[in-house]
């Protein structure tokens, strides 16, 4: 089952001490871990399709908890708890997705272990308002709301520099159409909610609540898209 849920830019930072400056390579080179997209899987049973579910459902987030995926994650599981009528259990699983993720490698950053990190801005945003890290670039072609002062990459130079994020659902293998289609319509419900909306606006988020067959379509593109990075930027898969 895949329902694309929404959108976000990236932030490179560095901690808010650190002397740092934006160069074309550093940011190629970086291309790869954005090429690593960020999803949620929910593990439902394929029982009786009318009546599901009939158990809380596993949602399985695969990174550990404390990043971006994470906060968005337990935002879903909330409130899919109570529009499919069942718990939905948060199953954080590191190493699905990234070795480590957002909320550990802001640590690393601001411990000095790593110079800079491409972030995802739901988790990035707050630590700069606060002071603790220092933005450089934001990686969407428009500047953030809620840091309008910060340049984009393609503002700095990089022109046509794109690179943003994104969080989806996908299901097990053969899960019936009617269980996709309640997960979807429940999906897409949450991401219209007004609250729901509150929150994504504060963490810079863009919702997009698209059907399967939309999002299909998309991951496509984007493999397709982040192939032809990966050739131009001599990435051998590994």
């Amino acid at each position: 089952m895949r329902a694309f849920l929404f959108s976000f830019p990236c932030l490179l930072s560095s901690a808010s001490s650190a002397s740092s400056a934006v160069r074309g390579g550093l940011l190629w080179r970086s291309l790869a871990s954005l090429a690593v997209t960020a999803v949620v899987f929910i593990g439902a049973a394929a029982t009786c399709a009318a009546a599901y579910p009939e158990r809380p459902v596993r949602l399985v987030v695969p990174v550990a908890p404390g990043g971006a995926v994470d906060v968005v994650g337990r935002m879903l599981g909330q409130k899919l708890s109570v529009l499919l009528g069942h718990n939905v259990v948060i199953d954080n699983r590191a190493g699905a997705n990234y070795i480590k993720s957002a909320g550990p490698a802001i640590n690393e950053l601001l411990a000095g272990h790593i110079p800079l990190m491409f972030g995802p801005s739901p988790v990035v945003v707050p630590m700069v308002q606060a002071g603790r890290l220092r933005p450089l670039a934001f990686t969407g072609l428009k500047r953030s709301p809620q840091l309008p002062d910060l340049p984009t990459a393609d503002e700095l130079g990089i022109k046509g520099y794109e690179a943003t994020g994104w969080y989806g659902l996908h299901g097990p293998r053969g899960l019936p159409k009617a269980v996709v289609q309640r997960l979807n319509e429940a999906a897409r419900q949450f991401v219209q909610m007004p609250d729901t909306r509150e929150r994504f606006a504060a963490l810079n988020l863009e919702p997009v609540g698209s059907s399967p067959e939309e999002f299909a379509r998309f991951l496509r593109e984007d493999l397709q898209k982040y192939a032809r990075i990966a050739k131009m930027a001599g990435i051998q898969p590994q």
